[in-house]
């Protein structure tokens, strides 16, 4: 696939079969593509995703318009246990 010049990998990011559910496998390569798209707080501490970022990730990996409702609510599952973890005080 290319997108403004750039040639996107289409295979998916490689994932154990046997730890993740065929089913999850879509929104965990979402996560991991999302990576860099996280929003920090001027007095430290990570907010969460950029969700304008991520809808130009979603748009880039050709997720279709059928499946992004579900793929959002899957991120925002995912992006609220991350932030529980990532702003944990040690």
């Amino acid at each position: 696939m290319s997108l403004f010049g750039i040639e996107l990998p289409v295979a998916e990011l490689p994932i154990d079969d046997d730890a993740v559910w065929p089913e999850l496998q879509p929104v965990i390569g979402l996560f991991s593509r999302c990576q860099t798209q996280w929003r920090v707080a001027p007095m430290g501490g990570v907010v969460g995703l950029d969700y304008g970022g991520v809808a130009q990730v979603l748009v880039m990996y050709g997720i279709s318009d059928a499946d992004r409702p579900q793929c959002w609510v899957d991120l925002q599952t995912m992006e609220y246990a991350a932030l529980a973890v990532i702003n944990a005080k040690s």
